[in-house]
This record gives structure tokens, sequence and C-alpha cells, in this order.
């Protein structure tokens, strides 16, 4: 049985002189082990939101904020 569940985590609100593939992953492994950063965050397309992929314990859905 699994225990961890794999979900897309939305981060949204990184000060550009933050964004990197690097902090990212930081940001999103606050919530579970972080399997992949989407494409577009790290070719830096969209400065709006990124997204990570996660495996995660947490079965609520995750609201949370963090303060960099």
């Amino acid at each position: 049985m699994c225990e961890s569940r794999r979900i897309w985590l939305e981060i949204v609100g990184i000060p550009l002189h933050l964004w990197s593939e690097q902090n990212i992953k930081k940001i999103a492994e606050n919530w579970g082990d972080v399997v992949s950063v989407e494409k577009d965050s790290v070719m830096k397309t969209s400065f709006a939101s990124t997204k990570a992929v996660i495996d995660t314990l947490c079965v609520q859905p995750i609201e949370d904020e963090a303060i960099l």
C-alpha cells in the first residue's frame, strides 16, 4: 500500500530574483519530495506561477503560505 500521493503543487508569488529551479525545488520540499519542476518554469516563459510534481503525505488540499 502506498502511503504518499503524487500531486501538482502550484507556487505563486516568487520574486523574480529568486526564480530558479533550485529555489522552486526548495520551496516545494516544504510539502513533500520533489519529483520534477514544470519545464516552463525552468525556461522562464512565464513568471506568474510555477508548478512542481511532489510526493506528499498530505491528504488534504495544500493551501499554505510560505514566507521567503
